[in-house]
């Protein structure tokens, strides 16, 4: 399984970003995997939970192009074999500059965020941090809560105008 860029990771890249019914799903193909075919996409997604506030995902989906089925890889150590090291700290990048694109347009006032996976490495929640640092970057205070059967969680609360200026 060989991963080849059908973008170019250091430049700017078009992505399909949907809105409706207060989510926002940001969707980018950004290449291949030459042995089997399919074309890999990075998904990023804020979503609506009850009571008004909401969950942020991302995933690596790889998509057959013979029959349409696809497999979501939520968890970074399943794509050890699909990117390389270069590759992988590109897709990071990506999944942050979706996240910031669906920020520009969907304010929610509190995100949560998960690990799909429980008791993951320090370097994978690394990784997770960098994409929180998004929501800092745009006004939002992130605390990591207490984990939950080995998951960790996000919770990153819009500041006030107040807090902001200070």
């Amino acid at each position: 399984m060989a991963f080849v860029w059908g973008i170019d990771p250091s430049q700017e890249m078009s992505a399909q970003l949907t809105f409706g019914n207060n989510e926002g799903i940001a969707q980018a193909a950004i290449g291949y995997d030459d042995t089997t075919e399919d074309t890999i996409s990075v998904f990023v997604a804020l979503s609506p939970l009850a009571g008004g506030d909401y969950e942020h995902v991302f995933a690596i989906i790889a998509a057959d192009p013979q029959t349409a089925g696809e497999y979501q890889y939520w968890d970074g150590a399943e794509t050890k074999n699909l990117f390389n090291q270069e590759d992988r700290e590109s897709v990071l990048k990506i999944i942050c500059g979706l996240t910031q694109a669906l920020l520009a347009e969907l304010t929610p006032p509190k995100v949560y965020h998960y690990t799909h996976e429980p008791n993951l490495p320090a370097k994978a929640l690394s990784k997770h941090q960098v994409v929180m640092g998004v929501f800092r970057n745009n006004g939002y205070e992130v605390r990591l809560a207490q984990p939950h059967h080995g998951q960790q969680c996000w919770i990153a609360e819009m500041r006030s105008e107040a807090t902001v200026a200070t």
